[in-house]
């Protein structure tokens, strides 16, 4: 984990790669650095829902 005012080389990595791509005006790796980045931000997210106290709640089925 982070904290809010440091971010780790290794999750801004995808976001220069993107930026340097398109400084380089290199559509097709800017398009993939980009789905890299967003899928960092996908996992950040997905890992901070999972530590919230509602992930251990038992939910009721529906119909049941």
């Amino acid at each position: 984990m982070h904290l809010p005012d440091r971010v780790s080389d290794d999750i801004l990595k995808p976001h220069r790669d993107m930026l340097d791509a398109i400084a380089r005006k290199d559509a097709d790796a800017a398009e993939a650095a980009g789905r890299a980045d967003a899928m960092t931000l996908i996992t950040e997210f997905t890992e901070s829902l999972s530590r919230r106290p509602a992930m251990n709640m038992k939910v009721r089925q529906p119909g049941a």
